[in-house]
């Protein structure tokens, strides 16, 4: 069939060329993301400690049967050499910090002797103090495990051990008081040598909280305050605990940044090269021009008219994620009718397909079964526990209803144990006004969103998404840009842009006066493709406010291929959920979904990898897609750290979109469609040869 453009009207019609009205094509833009890595570090440390040292043996051959020794004080240097390495991956939070340094421990312990002698009537008193100073010396051995939870905060535990190379010990008497003495002086040593009976090795642990101060792009002091808790002393006789302060210096041995190429599109204008024009003869109302087409984005940029579709049958793997969100009607503590629900644990065993795979279903019809998914899931998981928090929206007839929140968690907790056959005992209750993370209260939509149950699972992997197999219908190009272009010389009421297919209306778009330069971009889903036979209708009805009335169609051909046992290529699509209302950061979950996304790299060797992010329809459009780019874009970072995390092949390119709301995946009048939307798809295209 010939594509074909016209306008159906009783008066004559003529063809004029001109750039009166724009078209848009997208082209890529270079952008990179920047991966922080954690590099391999070496450098030096020291400080000084404050010991304690206490002595908890009477009997030791240092002292005398009447001496009173019981704990002391002092402080001693430490320094030595460290290395900081990377734990799972020079992306992780946490390192090894393995040291090696020489310490010093001393105290001084003293009591005081109250004597006396009488002359005559007289009795004077004499003041002395004994005093005993041990100190130890030792090659110190310590293992740090090191979490970086926010910027250069380091927290720091792990075992050490104390070789020790030497002790000595000093006891003295000393008179306090003016005039005494002792033996003719005011001081006298009593014995001083070597410690007996100190132990070869002394363990302990040690913690510690550190802060990285950049000194250069390769150096950074680290002052810390660390403490040391022993398991054994250092002696039969001495015990030893110290707390220190003391600063680091570490130097970068690897590369700490490094640069990963991504695109982005961004829109260009161009002129159109046609236009069809009415001509009324019979009268002298204002002109009114119209004509319609239709223009494709292709994989480079580029952008191009629409001359045909072709629509291929391929193999394709989803994997669907799972809403841990039950929601309910306001007021309500029953399950909302459209839940997939079984009366008996003999028809939910008999009539209820895989949990772990299936063929051929929409994302929302899974969500339907998400009580029985998880049903079937913890049956096979005996050990899992579940918590289920019973919400509310808090508002109008739900204000204050905390037993109506609990209700609602009973309502779940009753049908997993009574069809499922989970045991009661491992499901948790508990209730709140508002969800812990709650859309806005003051709309209609986050109320509705607010009234729900959400289930939390001890083991993630109940949690993870269902695999989708089916043969899916994918349109070239997938997206089309319908440009109506309209002249009028008075107002425009009224414009209707419709995709037609089997004879009947498959999208349409209504738009008044502010319009009269519509552009609209409309997705060739499953929906739409399964309804084409031959070809794909444009039309395009515009109303002026002198009632004229231009029509203007095309007709689009179509071909369609059909998947071959030969043919290799594949597709295999992942959403990623549960962005919070107006966030973009990737949460636990979703960085459990890209863990598998990429350990299937791999296995596909992937052509090429899509990330686009989405938005619901709620809120101010430009805002909407503001945070779909930075959904992409935080999903693409996340991958290409996982991919140097775990000493994958590098890709060339990540591709990034954001298309905001002005592309809505699910019927947004649900809340569980507004949820849904609010996602990053993730496309992995290539052979599995």
């Amino acid at each position: 069939m010939c594509v074909s453009s016209q306008v159906i009207h009783a008066s004559p019609i003529r063809l004029i060329i001109g750039s009166d009205s724009l078209r848009f094509r997208d082209t890529l833009i270079p952008s990179t993301i920047t991966i922080e890595h954690r590099p391999l570090r070496a450098g030096v440390f020291g400080g000084v400690g404050f010991d304690r040292l206490t002595m908890h043996d009477a009997t030791s051959p240092l002292i005398s049967s009447c001496d009173f020794f019981d704990a002391g004080s002092g402080t001693s240097p430490y320094f030595g050499v460290q290395a900081d390495i990377p734990f799972w991956g020079d992306v992780s939070m946490w390192t090894v910090v393995p040291r090696l340094g020489f310490v010093h421990y001393g105290a001084t312990l003293s009591w005081t002797e109250l004597d006396s002698t009488r002359l005559g009537a007289a009795v004077r008193a004499h003041h002395f103090q004994h005093v005993l100073e041990p100190s130890f010396s030792g090659i110190n051995l310590t293992t740090l495990f090191t979490y970086h939870p926010i910027g250069g905060l380091e927290l720091s535990i792990g075992p050490e051990i104390l070789i020790l190379i030497g002790s000595n010990f000093v006891r003295h008497l000393d008179a306090l008081d003016p005039g005494d003495l002792i033996d003719g002086q005011r001081s006298r040593t009593d014995q001083s040598g070597s410690i007996p009976k100190r132990r070869l090795f002394s363990a302990g642990i040690q913690g510690s909280l550190g802060y990285e101060l950049p000194l250069s792009k390769k150096l950074r002091a680290i002052p810390e305050v660390a403490f040391d808790l022993p398991f054994a002393g250092l002696s039969p006789n001495f015990t030893a605990t110290s707390v220190h302060v003391g600063i680091g210096f570490q130097l970068d041995l690897m590369p700490r940044y490094e640069s990963i190429p991504t695109y982005v599109k961004q829109r260009v204008a161009i002129p159109p090269d046609t236009m069809v024009e009415r001509i009324d003869t019979t009268s002298h109302r204002p002109t009114l021009l119209a004509s319609v087409d239709a223009f494709a984005i292709e994989k480079n940029g580029d952008s191009s008219r629409v001359l045909k579709l072709s629509i291929q049958e391929v193999r394709s793997r989803s994997a669907y994620p799972i809403l841990n969100y039950i929601f309910f009607d306001e007021g309500s503590s029953k399950l909302p009718q459209r839940f997939v629900r079984y009366t008996t644990a003999e028809e939910a065993h008999a009539n209820f397909k895989s949990s772990d795979e299936r063929r051929d279903i929409k994302l929302l019809d899974l969500y339907r079964e998400t009580l029985n998914i998880l049903g079937e899931r913890l049956q096979r998981s005996p050990r899992c526990t579940v918590t289920l928090t019973g919400c509310t929206s808090n508002t109008g007839p739900e204000t204050d209803r905390l037993d109506l929140a609990r209700a609602r968690a009973e309502e779940v907790k009753h049908y997993l144990t009574s069809i499922w056959r989970v045991d009661a005992s491992r499901i948790r209750i508990s209730a709140r006004l508002l969800p812990e993370r709650s859309s806005p209260t003051d709309i209609p939509q986050g109320a509705q969103e607010n009234r729900r149950v959400e289930i939390d699972v001890s083991d993630p992997s109940i949690l993870d998404p269902v695999m989708v197999l089916k043969t899916e219908r994918l349109a070239t190009p997938p997206n089309i840009r319908i440009i109506p272009h309209i002249t009028a010389d008075t107002t425009v009421l009224k414009i209707h842009t419709a995709l037609s297919g089997g004879g009947k209306e498959l999208l349409t778009s209504e738009s008044g006066p502010s319009a009269t330069r519509n552009r609209s971009v409309w997705q060739l889903d499953e929906d739409v493709l399964e309804q084409l036979s031959d070809s794909l209708y444009l039309s395009l009805d515009v109303q002026d406010a002198a009632g004229s009335v231009v029509h203007a169609h095309k007709a689009i051909p179509l071909t369609i291929s059909h998947l071959t046992t030969e043919n290799k290529e594949g597709l295999s699509r992942f959403s990623l959920i549960l962005f919070g209302f107006d966030e973009s950061s990737v949460g636990t979950k979703n960085k459990r979904v890209l863990g598998r996304i990429v350990s299937a790299l791999s296995a596909l060797k992937p052509n090429e990898v899509s990330v686009v992010g989405y938005t619901d329809e709620m809120g101010d459009a430009q805002h909407n897609q503001e945070l779909s780019r930075e959904r992409a874009q935080a999903a693409a970072s996340e991958i290409a750290q996982l991919i140097t995390r775990m000493k994958l092949p590098a890709l060339e390119r990540i591709l990034t979109e954001g298309r905001g709301s002005r592309e809505v995946l699910y019927d947004n009048s649900l809340p569980e469609g507004r949820f849904f939307s609010r996602t990053v798809n993730i496309t992995i295209e290539g052979s599995t040869k």
